[in-house]
């Protein structure tokens, strides 16, 4: 079952989650330029092995962080993609419920019924006498209905007929919209799996215990 609601999607696309990944990806990118100008003004000034092993670890995180901005501004595009897709599918409808599909279907056949009884209705005539100066009596037919008043009816019949067929083709269709919605977001989030896969492999190049120092 899927089900849609118009306002809930306004709310997530005026909501903080896109903002949140940008700005995470913007503060990626300044961590990433900050330990590049370490390496570059430190390679003159700190040498030796050690400090060889420590620019090797930092250049490590620089990878790990150009990703990760990388990835926040793909799941942020991703996410507003797949909710401009959908909100743009419902259009003006406020709710699509796929649940409602058999209700929806089940009005429409009772409102051509409908029509189809009206119309008859428009065809019905009954025997009228008339009577004539000579006192005599003539037989016509008359409509036994009000045809303007059925057929106003008609017209509202076959609007709601309308907007029936127009409602049940776009449920019939929500489901393909929405597997291409979390087809987007998937494509996206399995690309964020496979980088926290990748960032577990790096490790510190060492154990540090901190204590405490004592009080003079």
């Amino acid at each position: 079952m899927t089900k849609l609601y118009l306002d809930e999607l306004d709310a997530a696309l005026g909501g903080s989650t896109c903002s949140t990944l940008n700005q995470d990806s913007t503060d990626s990118k300044s961590v990433n330029e900050a330990i590049n100008a370490f390496c570059e003004n430190t390679s003159g000034k700190l040498s030796g092995e050690a400090w060889d092993k420590v620019r090797g670890k930092l250049s490590q995180y620089q990878t790990a962080l150009g990703t990760r901005a990388e990835l926040a501004n793909k799941l942020s595009a991703a996410i507003e993609k797949a909710l401009k897709l959908l909100k743009d599918y419902m259009g003006s409808d406020q709710m699509l419920d796929t649940s409602k599909l058999e209700e929806y279907k089940a009005a429409r056949e009772e409102c051509k019924e409908s029509i189809a009884t009206l119309n008859s209705m428009l065809t019905e005539m009954v025997e009228k006498k008339v009577k004539n100066a000579d006192g005599t009596y003539s037989t016509s037919y008359v409509h036994a209905y009000d045809t303007s008043a059925v057929q106003a009816q008609i017209s509202l019949a076959e609007d709601t007929l309308k907007e029936l067929d127009r409602i049940i083709e776009k449920i019939e269709g929500l489901d393909a919209v929405y597997k291409e919605a979390e087809s987007i977001m998937e494509e996206a989030y399995q690309e964020v799996l496979e980088f926290q896969k990748s960032i577990s492999t790096i490790t510190p190049s060492g154990k540090y215990v901190y204590q405490k120092a004592n009080a003079w």
